[in-house]
């Protein structure tokens, strides 16, 4: 996976996690509990009514998109630094997941830490004459 692709799903994660938590704590707003205190001085629940279900289903789908997309980053970072052989980057990944993943997008480098060989180009071999 290209870096471009996992800044891009790492960034749209984290925006759909902050949208989806805000629509979450959002579908709170009305809800209510009602408590009674009797003449011994104990108090008892009486009822409870919820707030918006519809932005609970709608806040709890957003953040679990976000949360696949943010492991599907966080996947493709670590095997990219592995075919790059940049093992402080997979190792901190590794150990502090999706942040770390959208700083190697922008702060990482794309090359192999290990040079390619380069061998000589031989001119090709002319069969002997008979």
């Amino acid at each position: 996976m290209s870096k471009p692709t996992l800044r891009n799903l790492s960034l749209a994660s984290i925006g759909a996690a902050i949208v989806g938590a805000i629509v979450f704590f959002l579908s709170f707003v009305g809800a209510s509990v009602s408590t009674t205190i009797d003449a011994s001085g104990s108090t008892s629940v009486s009822g409870v009514s919820g707030g918006n279900p519809a932005l609970l289903l709608v806040g709890g789908l957003v953040l679990a998109a976000a949360g696949v997309a943010g492991i599907v980053a966080w996947i493709g970072g670590l095997i990219r630094t592995a075919q790059l052989q940049q093992w402080g980057w997979f190792v901190c990944m590794l150990l502090f997941g999706s942040l770390v993943t959208l700083l190697w997008s922008f702060f990482g480098t794309d090359a192999p830490k290990v040079p390619t060989v380069q061998y000589p180009q031989y001119p090709p071999q002319q069969p002997p004459a008979r």
